[in-house]
Parts: structure tokens; C-alpha cells; sequence
């Protein structure tokens, strides 16, 4: 640490103080630690977030502020014995230092920026979800929790002893039915859900849709396409004289039409 002073008045002195990041460090992890315990951050307990997790969400000037306010008194106290001064006052000046100088800090990570026109960090105290700097557990949240342990503790006593005075002196003594078919949770299962699940599948899905709806219209079509058949199949007889007749008949029929029809014209133009 390199300290240099500089005269004012007969009873004022500046003092100017140069560290190194090893001489910081210490500062540096318990403004984490200290940040770490305020902060609430999803994912991390309390008092366990990581550094760089800090640095991102609240902002390298909030996590600067915070270890200076850790080592000026540090380091002040070390420049007073180094330098035989006697202050008047011990009041800690302020973390807040020039731009200048805030300028000359390097921080392992590089400064947050801005997203959709919004600010990337916040404040200590004002990011979301993050925890005010005077918050503390409530008393009458904690006392909450050891009641609910003390009961916990004690059911579990309750039942260790039940069993040792039960089973002491019958190590080998049969379990009462009801815990031997473990209150009958499964039965009861498969009574309420997988009885009806399966009447169901069997009577309603397969019996009435699967073989009564899909099957019968299938078996519908296939029977109505296969009495289709049998009745053409009957025009189809085999026999060359069978055919010709059926031809003739077809042209008397085409030309008794049009004989018809051509003598109902001819009288009609007659008259």
C-alpha cells in the first residue's frame, strides 16, 4: 500500500492512498458476501451468489460502492498508523468517489447494458425480487418454523417409541393386517380406477364402438359389395348365343325408339 499526504492546514491533511487488487481483495469478499445475504436471487440461497451473478444483476458501480465502503476504513486505519496521525473525528468519509477515479477502477467483467431501452441492473434494494438492505427474518416466521420441526421431532419419537414398546418383548410378532396390506391403498386403487377403466375399454370401447360401430360398417360395405357381385355376375353367363341375343335385343330396342319416336314427328308434321 503506497500512502502519500498532502498539507491543507496546520490541522488538516489529505490523504491519498494506493492499494493493489491483493490488499482489496479481502474487502472485495466481504462486500460480496455482504451483497450475497441482502440480494434474493432465483436459484442461488441466501448468502451463496456468486460474484459474477452480482456484478451482473445489480451493476458494477452498486458492487463498487459496496467493497469501498468496506475498505476506506481498512485502509484509512492502516494510512493513520503508517503515518503517525491522530484524527480528530473517526467519522468514515464516504464511499462515493470522483468520476475521474471511478474511471481508473477495473472490474473483471464489463459494464452492464442497456436492453430494449431499459436498464439492465438496478439499485441495491430496488432490482426485482431482490431484498431491502434493512429487511430481516420475521420473529414470528421463525418461531413458525422451529414449532413445525419440534412437531416433525416429535411424531417421529412418538412412533420410534410405539414400535419398541409394541415390539420388544415379540421381535417376531406379526404386523396387524391393516399395516400388512398397507391400508389396503392398493386394493382400494384398483377398485375405484383400474376396474372401471377396464369395464369400460372392454364393454363401452371395444365391444360397442371397436366391434359394433367400426367393425359393422366395414363388414357393411364389404357384404353390400360382395351381393353386388353375385347379382352382375348372372349377366356374365358363358355362352356366345346368350350374348348375341342380348345384342339383338338391345338394337330392337334402340330402333323400336326411334321408329316410335320418328312416326309420332312424321304425323305431327302431316297435320
Amino acid at each position: 500500500m503506497k500512502t502519500s499526504l498532502t498539507r491543507d492546514s496546520a490541522s488538516k491533511v489529505r490523504v491519498q492512498v494506493e492499494a493493489t487488487s491483493e490488499e482489496v481483495e479481502p474487502a472485495v469478499q466481504r462486500a460480496v458476501r455482504s451483497l450475497s445475504n441482502q440480494v434474493k436471487v432465483p436459484g442461488f440461497r441466501k448468502g451463496h451468489v456468486p460474484r459474477k451473478v452480482l456484478e451482473t444483476r445489480l451493476g458494477a458501480e452498486a458492487l463498487r460502492d459496496a467493497v469501498l465502503r468496506e475498505a476506506i476504513p481498512e485502509l484509512l486505519q492502516k494510512a493513520t498508523e503508517e503515518e503517525t496521525l491522530a484524527p480528530v473525528i473517526s467519522t468514515v468519509p464516504s464511499a462515493r468517489v470522483p468520476e475521474r477515479a471511478a474511471e481508473n477502477l477495473h472490474w473483471l467483467s464489463p459494464p452492464p447494458q442497456a436492453i430494449d431501452g431499459q436498464p439492465a441492473v438496478a439499485p441495491v434494494g430496488e432490482a426485482p425480487g431482490s431484498a431491502a438492505s434493512h429487511e430481516t427474518p420475521n420473529p414470528a416466521e421463525i418461531n413458525e418454523e422451529r414449532l413445525l420441526a419440534l412437531v416433525s421431532v416429535m411424531i417421529a419419537l412418538t412412533g420410534i417409541s410405539i414400535g419398541w414398546f409394541v415390539f420388544q418383548k415379540q421381535p417376531v410378532r406379526a404386523m396387524p393386517r391393516l399395516l400388512e396390506n398397507k391400508y389396503y391403498v392398493d386394493e382400494i386403487y384398483d377398485a375405484t380406477i383400474i376396474q372401471p377403466i377396464k369395464v369400460g375399454s372392454r364393454e363401452g370401447l371395444w365391444k360397442i364402438f371397436d366391434l359394433g360401430v367400426i367393425d359393422g360398417i366395414l363388414h357393411a360395405i364389404g357384404g353390400g359389395i360382395v351381393r353386388l357381385g353375385r347379382t352382375i355376375r348372372y349377366m356374365q353367363l358363358g355362352f356366345v348365343r346368350g350374348y348375341a341375343a342380348i345384342i339383338l335385343a338391345g338394337a330392337l330396342i334402340i330402333i323400336g325408339y326411334f321408329a316410335y319416336n320418328g312416326a309420332s314427328a312424321l304425323r305431327f308434321l302431316v297435320k
